[in-house]
């Protein structure tokens, strides 16, 4: 998805209240939870961790910035930022698998790691995905163009 706000209305947080509102039940609602039962349920959601961009499309030769988006604060990261060209059919390039960049990190929780990555060389489609602990992200589409000198 593009840019962070884009993934307000995903996983169970979001369906708790929205089923709440409409008179059903879905469990308690999160507040009502301490801290570390709010991380089980969080943790437990399907979307563990999530990769945004502020922009779909990206220039070739310049830095873009991604953001890693843990559905609960994490104090370790450790793993690697693999990089995919696509076909034309939104399928990987076999052998096109690079790794863009090696992640670490161990400190206080973070609600989002903000990066800037190196540049993407040749235009077309990529997927973008973080493969690690806490546990690996879903993938991350969006294309690299040229972009006219002006």
């Amino acid at each position: 998805m593009v840019d962070e706000h884009s993934q307000a209305f995903r996983g169970m947080p979001f369906k708790r209240v929205f089923y709440r509102l409409l008179g059903g039940d879905a469990g308690p609602p999160l507040e009502a939870l301490t801290a570390d039962e709010r991380t089980a349920v969080v943790t437990s959601d399907e979307e563990g961790l999530r990769l945004s961009m502020p922009t779909p499309v990206i220039e070739c030769g310049h830095e873009f910035e991604l953001l890693l988006v843990p559905a609960a604060p994490v104090a370790q990261f450790d793993g690697e930022l693999v990089l995919r060209r696509l076909n034309d059919d939104g399928e990987p390039v076999p052998g096109s698998d690079e790794v863009l960049c090696r992640l670490g990190y161990r400190g206080p929780g973070v609600s989002r790691l903000r990066l800037e990555l190196p540049a993407v060389a040749r235009p077309g489609p990529y997927e973008l995905q973080f493969v690690g602990k806490p546990r690996s992200s879903t993938t991350l589409r969006f294309a690299a163009a040229s972009l006219p000198k002006a």
